[in-house]
Parts: C-alpha cells; sequence; structure tokens
C-alpha cells in the first residue's frame, strides 16, 4: 500500500541506512515513493505506559507471524520491481539496496524479522464489542460492559484486527454508534450526511 511521502516520513522509513541513502532520495524525491506491506497478526499485543504519560504497543510475534511477514514482504518485492521499481530500500538493517528479485529474496530470507523496521499503525480491538462471557468488553452501542455513562466509537470496538487501514470501517461503527447514541436521547433525526463513494 503506498505511504504518506514527505522528507520526514522518507526519512524515518529509511532509518536502517546511512544517512548518505538519505540525503540521496530526499535530493531525489520526486522520483521516490514509500510503501508497507501489511499484514494481519495472530500474536497478542499489549500497551504499556511509559514515563512522562506515552504509551508504546509489543507485539508478541509468533513463528507463523514471522512466516507471514516474510511472505508479505517478498510478495511486495516482487510487485515492486515487476512495476519497474529500480532500487528498494527495505527497512531491515545493513539490506539493500535491491536491485532484483535474486539478490532481494536471498537477503529477506537470512534476515530476522525482529530486526526490521515495524510500526503498528492501527491498533485494533481492545475494547472489542461482544458478550462479556466471549471476551467483550462494550455492548454492539459502544457501551463498556457495567460502566454508565460512556460510549466508545473508534477502532478498538471491532472485533478484530480488519488486517488493512480501518478508516472507512471506523467511519462507519462511529456513525452508527452516534446515531443509536442520539435517538436513545431524544434527539431526532441524524446530523450526519454520507455521500456514497
Amino acid at each position: 500500500m503506498p505511504a504518506n511521502l514527505s522528507t520526514g516520513n522518507l526519512g524515518a522509513a529509511l532509518a536502517a541506512h546511512p544517512p548518505c541513502v538519505v540525503t540521496r532520495l530526499i535530493e531525489d524525491i520526486d522520483r521516490v515513493a514509500i510503501y508497507t506491506t501489511q499484514v494481519r497478526l495472530e500474536g497478542t499485543a499489549c500497551v504499556r505506559t511509559l514515563p512522562g504519560g506515552r504509551h508504546v504497543v509489543r507485539h508478541a510475534l509468533t513463528d507463523r507471524d514471522r512466516a507471514t511477514l516474510h511472505d508479505a514482504m517478498r510478495r511486495t518485492v516482487t510487485l515492486l520491481l515487476q512495476a519497474g521499481a529500480t532500487e528498494l530500500y527495505p527497512c531491515i538493517p545493513g539490506a539493500g539496496p535491491w536491485t532484483g528479485p535474486d539478490q532481494a529474496y536471498a537477503e529477506l530470507d537470512i534476515s530476522d524479522t525482529r530486526t526490521w523496521g515495524m510500526v503498528s499503525v492501527h491498533a485494533m480491538a481492545s475494547c472489542r464489542m461482544g458478550r462479556p462471557e466471549r471476551g467483550g468488553v462494550c455492548d454492539d452501542d459502544g457501551r463498556p460492559h457495567g460502566v454508565d455513562g460512556l460510549v466508545i466509537c473508534d477502532a478498538s470496538v471491532l472485533p478484530g484486527s480488519t488486517g488493512i487501514s480501518p478508516q472507512q470501517t471506523v467511519m462507519a461503527f462511529a456513525h452508527e454508534i452516534t446515531e443509536r447514541f442520539l435517538n436513545r436521547a431524544g434527539v431526532r433525526g441524524t446530523p450526519f450526511r454520507v455521500r456514497p463513494c
């Protein structure tokens, strides 16, 4: 999936590469793109609070997750090279630039996913909808079980990871939960206008 391209994002994506590579690609930014390889992981994740109130998400990858990551990266490499990319700079320390599939696959196959530069940008399902006996935190109106006066309508209510950007799904959930909330509060009509795509 293409990602937002700016000098800051490009610099961050190239953090595993020498400064001369970063400088050269920033100077040539009109001929550069950033792509992400997205996967749905099976392992568990936890959120920890750091000093100062910041948070960090940690994923415990399973062996199957690691295999999925390798396979997804291999597919991304194949697709980009077949589409005409001339150099690929993976977020893997010491790897690349990849200019052909044989070189890319060889370096990819010996790399360890624990060294890859990975991010988690769409945390989902921490307050998933469902019955309490099935692990649900909220009902289908976004109200946490056993808590009054709180309604949640963001990615945390999704029942699991979508595996792709959840923007439209979250917007649909937020619209539905908000409309139900307003109806319960006696507010007639919806304040939303939804345009078909």
